[in-house]
């Protein structure tokens, strides 16, 4: 999928407009698609993730704040996670599958996309792993016995968000939590190289 399929998506266009794009693109406006967004730290995933939900009318579920709320809410997965995190490693493929697996098939199976006019959902930090990958979307060929997700939860595209490694670190140290309605900002501002990533602020009454 080219990145113009993405802005054309993530810009709102009506389905006139659309004829103008590719057929991808045209195919994620009028059906349910399941994308994954995949990319460096940084890269904008977030980013381009809240854009396409509200084009798309799509749901936007980011891993590390799944992991973040398990964790938070102290659940079997939040315990295991937790537990990771002072080893300083990361969460094995399991917990993380099963963590992505269960907040997908409880809220957000085809039935409830079709009865809330969803198209679909948007994933961000999944998979990471070649396990995490053929489990949400198996090779053709794949055996039917193979441990895979629901066809419904199973991801159809993947789109790679391209950033140099030394814009995703100003974007990662621009990051901060506002003092008064505790969102997330960057306030980072970037326009080099052909890349332009303004900051994002807090809207009033907070203020940077």
């Amino acid at each position: 999928m080219r990145a113009s399929d993405v802005l054309l998506v993530a810009a709102g266009c009506d389905c006139e407009m659309s004829r103008t794009g590719t057929p991808m693109a045209n195919q994620i406006i009028r059906n349910q698609i399941n994308l994954t967004l995949i990319g460096a730290p940084g890269s904008g995933k977030g980013t381009y993730g809240s854009y396409l939900v509200k084009s798309l009318n799509a749901k936007f579920l980011s891993v590390g704040d799944l992991l973040r709320d398990h964790v938070q809410r102290k659940t079997k997965i939040g315990m295991e996670v937790a537990l990771a995190q002072k080893r300083g490693e990361l969460a094995i493929d399991h917990t993380v599958a099963k963590a992505m697996h269960d907040s997908l098939d409880n809220i957000e199976t085809l039935n409830v996309f079709r009865r809330s006019r969803h198209v679909g959902f948007i994933i961000d930090g999944f998979p990471r792993t070649h396990y995490q990958a053929r489990l949400i979307s198996p090779m053709k060929g794949t055996p039917v016995e193979a441990e895979t997700f629901p066809e419904h939860l199973r991801v159809h595209y993947a789109v790679s968000i391209q950033v140099p490694d030394s814009i995703c670190l100003k974007k990662i140290l621009g990051r901060r939590e506002c003092s008064v309605c505790r969102k997330d900002i960057n306030v980072c501002n970037i326009d080099e190289d052909g890349f332009r990533m303004p900051p994002i602020l807090p809207d009033p009454p907070c203020a940077w």
